[in-house]
């Protein structure tokens, strides 16, 4: 076996503290980008749980509105009529818009897991302790 010749490296003490301080911040980085990967993968889940219930309910909507015109009598709607409703339409999905935005925006944000939160937390009291 060959003698492996060892090297010892001193640090003065401000640089081993810069040292210990860029590893605790990039620990802290790492479970920051942990927490945001926990999160995407659970709202990611919830979206696709979500546009599969909203297919769902869109074809039951579609067969039950083929039925209701199967079953409802034909009518013809005068030309003046047909006029003002589709301007009633367009004003209705004008309005409706920003009501739909206005819900997006106020769904609620996932809590994020307490053990990340917890370790960020300890790797922040350390860094400030180094201070």
């Amino acid at each position: 076996m060959k003698e492996e010749k060892l090297i010892h490296i001193k640090l003065v003490n401000s640089e081993a503290v810069q040292a210990k301080r860029d590893f605790l911040g990039a620990q802290a980085e790492t479970l920051v980008i942990a927490r945001t990967i926990k999160t995407y993968g659970k709202l990611r889940n919830e979206e696709l749980k979500s546009k599969a219930k909203l297919y769902r309910k869109l074809k039951e909507l579609k067969t039950n509105l083929n039925k209701l015109n199967q079953t409802l009598p034909k009518i013809e709607i005068p030309k003046i009529l047909n006029d003002t409703i589709q301007e009633q339409h367009s004003t209705i999905k004008k309005i409706q818009e920003p009501q739909i935005e206005k819900t997006i925006a106020k769904a609620k944000k996932p809590k994020p897991s307490d053990s990340l939160e917890q370790q960020l937390q300890e790797i922040q009291d350390r860094l400030n302790s180094l201070e």
